[in-house]
């Protein structure tokens, strides 16, 4: 798997998974998906603490000191999943709301699953974890007496166990600087593509 392509989610805030819209592993999202809604009591300060700053801010509209407070206050909110057009929503409103929703920042599958509906979890623990296979790191054993005719950026085709009939063209992007543990091989990777997810990760490659 293209480590580059994982996706850890976690918490920002402290409460409740008030709803998850995913409960299992193996499931496909889409950036911008809707994962979980959160209820925090933080949330709520937070808005509150803004609302006050905004109104000062408002009330005497030259003076830098209030623009910075309330631009403090925005930035906390922000650090929170808070968006530009939800802040500017509460502070038209000035109605405040302690659930907030998260999307999926990336397009994945879910691999592993942390929390549960209900469950109370702290600032920073893990959610889930995301991964992409639209393209897989292909890793290749050579003798050391081989290595001299192996380069980084070279283009080597691939052939992969099952689709022999549909080789890729891989660039090397990696060679390791040491010799595997126990062995007299070094490993070389590099990357090809799976728009399908037509190939596993596991499969043998040559």
């Amino acid at each position: 798997l293209n480590s580059e392509q994982i996706e850890m989610i976690s918490r920002r805030v402290l409460g409740r998974i008030e709803q998850l819209n995913l409960r299992e592993t193996g499931v496909f999202v889409r950036r911008r998906l809707p994962l979980y809604r959160i209820y925090s009591e933080q949330l709520s300060a937070l808005q509150q603490e803004y609302l006050v700053t905004a109104a000062q801010a408002d009330q005497f509209p030259g003076d830098a000191k209030f623009q910075q407070i309330e631009n403090a206050a925005r930035q906390r909110l922000m650090l929170f999943g808070q968006t530009e057009a939800q802040i500017r929503a509460l502070r038209t409103s000035k109605s405040l709301s302690p659930y907030i929703t998260y999307y999926a920042p990336a397009t994945g599958v879910v691999s592993e699953l942390f929390i549960a509906q209900g469950q109370y979890v702290a600032e920073g623990s893990p959610i889930m974890r995301l991964e992409n296979y639209s393209s897989l790191w292909v890793e290749a054993d050579v003798y050391p007496s081989e290595a001299k005719s192996v380069r980084v950026g070279q283009t080597v085709t691939v052939r992969v166990a099952g689709f022999e009939n549909e080789q890729q063209q891989m660039r090397i992007e990696f060679i390791a600087p040491s010799l595997q543990s126990g062995s007299q091989l070094l490993t070389v990777r590099g990357r090809i593509q799976n728009p399908n997810s037509q190939y596993r990760i596991g499969m043998q490659a040559t």
